[in-house]
């Protein structure tokens, strides 16, 4: 169960990482959904290794190359999150001040209309991008 357990998070791992690559060339991600994969591929390892620690005492040296292996592999996962993360600039909140459209917002905000496709990435709850409400607030970044 645990060798399953440690090939799930392994396969899991690689494919963030993949994933992480992936959209450095060909956004697709929002920072809270490159967040959100890391800290659940960090958190099932901890898990992970938590049960092999429970299972057995004293912990043989299989055990802790297996723990080791597992910290490793969460690790390289989380460097490329970050990475990918630095990438980017910062994410902030801004406040639309009139009835507009996405795409005439992104060039208010960017001096780029074609950042309309991003700035609906980034914030998914919008349903009408032709029709954005006076006072809402909406995710984008900083520059």
């Amino acid at each position: 169960s645990q060798y399953m357990n440690s090939l799930t998070l392994r396969n899991n791992s690689l494919a963030a990482t993949q994933l992480f690559t992936n959209d450095i060339d060909v956004p697709t991600l929002t920072p809270l959904e490159v967040e959100s994969i890391s800290n659940t591929l960090r958190a099932d390892g901890q898990q992970l290794i938590n049960a092999i620690r429970q299972s057995t005492s004293p912990l043989s040296q299989q055990d802790l190359a297996v723990i080791d292996a597992i910290k490793k592999v969460a690790y390289q996962a989380q460097r490329a999150g970050l990475a990918l993360l630095a990438r980017k600039p910062p994410l902030i909140e801004r406040k639309v001040e009139n009835a507009i459209s996405l795409h005439l917002l992104a060039h208010f905000w960017y001096a780029d209309h074609t950042r309309a496709a991003e700035l609906l990435r980034l914030n998914p709850q919008i349903r009408h991008p032709n029709f954005i409400e006076v006072g809402e607030v909406l995710n984008g970044y900083s520059r």
